[in-house]
């Protein structure tokens, strides 16, 4: 009897993965590039990780039960314990694994799409360009002054800047 229930969860924990919706079968990645207006074609929806993390803690308790199980359990059941036991574990590693890469990825869509949206559309912005401000215009040469005295013999105070005299 438990050799049957060992074999019929070991069937399933290897058919297992051609039925579930795996993240790194079938989770699009957003694009490198986001073009304005435009909504990145990518997959948002966390159904396949969560299918993923499913699959690994079936995992973890199939291996679980293997660990707990005699070596006379596996009486009559094509592989051993060990190797039910590494089974378990390699495909829970993967089935994790999977789950983190399809979470990654459907974040990254969502905010490919929502920076997409938050982008203007080139069609949306003005047909011309925006006048650039005035530059400031250039500062006078020389120190700042009130009054002549403060120039020197040589130069006078005009507009809050020593220039040179003309004489």
């Amino acid at each position: 009897m438990v050799a049957r229930i060992i074999w019929q969860l070991l069937v399933l924990s290897l058919c297992g993965p051609l039925l579930t919706g795996c993240s790194f079968l079938f989770v699009t990645s957003a694009p490198d590039k986001v073009i304005p207006g435009v909504q990145p074609t990518c997959t948002t929806s966390a159904v396949a990780p969560f299918v993923d993390l499913g699959v690994a803690a079936f995992q973890g308790v199939r291996t679980g039960l293997a660990m707990a199980a005699d070596g006379r359990d596996y009486n009559g059941v094509p592989i051993s314990r060990e190797v039910d036991i590494a089974l378990g574990v390699g495909l829970g590693a993967l089935f994790i694994a999977s789950a983190a890469y399809g979470f990654s990825k459907t974040s990254e869509c969502e905010d490919a799409k929502l920076a997409a949206e938050n982008m203007e559309s080139p069609a949306a912005a003005t047909p011309y360009e925006q006048p650039r401000p005035a530059a400031p215009p250039p500062k006078p040469q020389g120190p700042s002054c009130d009054y002549d005295a403060q120039c020197g013999d040589s130069a006078i105070c005009e507009q809050g800047r020593c220039q040179e005299s003309g004489s």
